[in-house]
């Protein structure tokens, strides 16, 4: 028979017994048993987070009626009985061997549509009764004794320490063992001994886990008596543990040397969670030295429920996968960064020698792109040379030592977010720690000023010029029929140049991944040293030649590959905007002002004032588009890489508006720039870069 409506709407546990646990045993007639568990475990759960929960009345009716409380007995025997817990323990809450990719569509599948287990194993029975995401907090409140004397009333078998098969204590020993060879056969993977060389040649502490705790389970069993807390075998398991986390420690340091993939991030975190599996069961492996009845029993029942609340969020998901490939491309993109951040005289006005040239290429790519306007082919075609024309020119431009502004907040973060690493780590003061944050910023804001400058300024005399060139050469305007849209492009109010300038901000942000992602993948399949080492390079260019090549891999083909999938991007973007019906395309100020130069000739510059206005406003606000979405991406992935707290961000805000307000030229200008250097701010740096990191 189906549950009573009354009962699934509005219950109290007295109508459910009265109903269901009488001596006829009504429960027994029920066609789902598992819903009437269900049914019981609603009326007990608090309708708000409450502090506290308590089991008394449950237990007073079960004392006060010996008829409710064997049929309950009666119910429980039957829905528990070879109800088998092991796939909880090995499985449940921790990270599969499967793909990231897999894994996560798994689980934004199971996120939208909860898979079904067997239901006749324990998880289907926690799954189905615990279903809300605060039973573990109200369940865990239940007073540790009260269940205990729960269990005592319903005289609930304890653990049996018989070791039969598939008995409680062999399921558990039987689980633990398996998570200790799964952990040992990863850890003993080329990836990642790979990343501990100190450990290669020497016993794994994996290895020697996995055998103590089968070794333990030998004589617990063979003598059908629980070892002692006390018992050497026992403690030695804690001893490799830590062992194995010193192991996993190495690893993630190793990771900065050798760099690493996603699937080895992912395995490293598997297998960091495997031991915390295993250190919480070794309670469980020994006998208890209270003489309490069902100590065990509870242990056990919390640990399930703590297991079955450990299925993680899919953005926890994503975050732990990521981890280890998201600091190492943060710290690749920090040591890059240094460059990008001028602290002399000398350094700024570099910076805007470099950021002219980086002008000049735009200023050319602003002409070749708009005459492959005119090309009669598809949007793909267009896409694909708008495509070949900037990834070219960025290439060139990178290569030739040029600057392109907006690359560098992408960059920068990391070493601001760095040097709050490094402090927080050092533990040094607060008010220091912001200040001298405060006091790199304004050299990274003037550093980015003086380049959007350089860039502004060449990008807009070469278009105007080139166009010129062309027009005494051949007697052709190419920008009479493009200027007035090139005008209108530039100006907030009237075109998205916002948004697009946002969507070029994406896009910068992106291109430093990959660069930080090809940097690590090179440095994980030391593909610099196999060019070295390569015999057919050596015989044909020679020893010399082989190594130069090296270097050269090492310090540029990452940047080259960024630059060439941003010009993709920015070659692409509005093809496909056009593909999918949206209004997609790239504002980049660099080309904003070379497409302003262009204007300029094409209208002979005669614009009105407010034309002038909106188009100088325009391109500034392009600028500080692409700025501020490339440099917070950038920021929020570094802080979430670094382990850094975003609360850190509001004082870190703060203190970069107090430098502004008792230094502001200092954010466009190097003023005062050798006092600068003897300033507290520069001194706490100074201090952080020179000790060592003992994080």
């Amino acid at each position: 028979m189906p549950l009573h409506k009354s009962h699934i709407n509005k219950s109290s546990l007295e109508d459910i017994f009265s109903t269901y646990f009488t001596k006829n045993q009504g429960w027994d007639l029920v066609n789902d048993q598992v819903n009437l568990l269900v049914l019981i475990v609603n009326t007990i759960r608090p309708k708000k987070n409450a502090a506290k929960v308590g089991l008394e009345k449950l237990i007073k009716i079960l004392e006060e009626n010996p008829d409710y409380k064997e049929s309950f007995k009666n119910y429980l025997d039957t829905l528990f009985k070879d109800r088998f817990f092991t796939e909880m323990i090995t499985d449940v809450g921790l990270p599969s061997e499967e793909s990231f990719g897999r894994e996560f569509r798994k689980r934004l599948t199971d996120k939208i549509l909860p898979e079904t287990s067997d239901s006749r194993k324990m998880r289907y029975l926690f799954k189905q009764v615990f279903h809300q995401k605060n039973d573990f907090q109200w369940v865990t409140s239940i007073d540790y004794n009260q269940l205990v004397r729960l269990f005592d009333v319903l005289e609930v078998p304890e653990i049996d320490t018989s070791f039969e098969q598939e008995g409680s204590m062999w399921q558990i020993y039987y689980s633990v063992v398996v998570i200790a060879l799964r952990a040992s056969g990863s850890a003993l993977e080329k990836d990642i001994v790979n990343l501990t060389p100190s450990y290669q040649n020497k016993n794994s502490p994996f290895v020697a886990l996995y055998r103590e705790i089968e070794d333990l389970w030998d004589k617990a069993s063979s003598n059908n008596e629980l070892k002692s807390k006390d018992d050497e075998d026992y403690k030695q398991i804690y001893v490799l543990l830590q062992q194995c986390k010193n192991y996993l420690a190495k690893a993630y340091k190793g990771s900065e040397t050798y760099g690493i993939t996603l699937q080895t991030n992912r395995d490293i975190n598997r297998i960091r969670e495997q031991l915390k599996r295993i250190e919480l069961m070794l309670p469980l492996l020994v006998k208890e030295e209270e003489d309490i009845k069902n100590i065990k029993l509870t242990h056990l029942f919390y640990i399930l429920m703590e297991i079955h609340s450990s299925r993680k969020k899919l953005m926890e998901f994503v975050s732990d996968s990521t981890r280890l490939v998201a600091s190492e491309i943060s710290s690749h993109k920090a040591k890059t960064g240094e460059k990008y951040i001028s602290s002399s005289v000398k350094e700024y006005w570099k910076m805007l020698y470099t950021a002219l040239g980086g002008g000049f290429i735009v200023g050319i790519l602003c002409i070749i792109k708009l005459l492959l306007t005119d090309l009669q082919v598809s949007d793909f075609g267009h896409a694909f040379f708008y495509s070949l024309n900037y990834s070219i020119g960025f290439m060139v431009l990178y290569l030739m030592g040029f600057t392109l502004a907006t690359k560098q907040p992408a960059m920068t973060a990391s070493t601001l977010v760095d040097l709050i690493e490094k402090g927080i780590n050092l533990d040094v003061k607060a008010r220091y720690r912001y200040k001298a944050f405060a006091v790199y910023f304004s050299h990274l804001f003037r550093t980015q000023f003086i380049a959007f400058v350089g860039n502004v300024v060449m990008a807009m005399i070469v278009a105007s010029l080139g166009v010129y060139i062309i027009y005494l050469l051949t007697g052709n305007d190419i920008t009479i029929k493009a200027w007035p849209k090139l005008l209108y492009d530039l100006n907030p109010t009237t075109s998205k140049a916002l948004f697009h300038a946002g969507i070029a901000g994406v896009f910068l942000f992106i291109s430093g991944i990959i660069a930080g992602q090809v940097a690590n993948r090179n440095k994980f399949y030391g593909i610099s040293k196999r060019l070295a080492d390569n015999p057919t390079l050596k015989w044909t260019f020679g020893l010399r030649r082989a190594e130069k090549l090296k270097t050269w891999y090492d310090n540029k083909w990452a940047g080259v590959i960024s630059n060439l999938w941003f010009g993709v991007f920015m070659g692409s973007t509005a093809s496909i905007g056009v593909f999918l019906g949206l209004d997609l395309d790239i504002r980049h100020i660099t080309f904003a002002a070379g497409n302003f130069g262009l204007a300029l000739f094409g209208s002979q510059a005669e614009l009105s004032a407010e034309t002038w206005f909106w188009s100088i406003l325009g391109i500034g606000l392009i600028g500080f588009m692409n700025f501020i979405v490339s440099f917070g991406l950038s920021l929020l992935l570094a802080f979430k890489s670094k382990n850094v707290p975003l609360r850190e961000l509001k004082p870190l805000s703060l203190s970069v508006i107090q430098e502004i307000k008792t230094d502001p030229w200092s954010f466009f200008f190097p003023v005062h720039i050798e006092k600068k250097k003897d300033t507290l701010s520069e001194k706490i740096k100074e201090s952080i870069d020179k000790k060592p990191n003992n994080s």
